[in-house]
């Protein structure tokens, strides 16, 4: 079995990985920034917020007496 060219950093002081640019595109870079970014319960209770209001929205009552209809 060959070695991963990607190196894990998992230690008290810091996490990471490390791998050459050849073995992770910029956009799997973005892609793993916003999945940590993401899995933050700050994050996820501010978009579940964002959400519920949205759904009032989509609500007839609502959106008719947000619209002035």
């Amino acid at each position: 079995m060959s070695k991963s060219a990607i190196t894990v950093i998992n230690d008290e002081n810091m996490r990471g990985i490390i791998a050459p640019s050849s073995a992770i595109s910029e956009e799997m870079l973005e892609d793993l920034v916003d999945l940590v970014e993401m899995s933050d319960p700050k994050f996820v209770a501010k978009i579940n917020g964002e959400f519920k209001k949205t759904k009032k929205w989509f609500d007839g009552p609502t959106l008719r007496k947000e619209l002035g209809v």
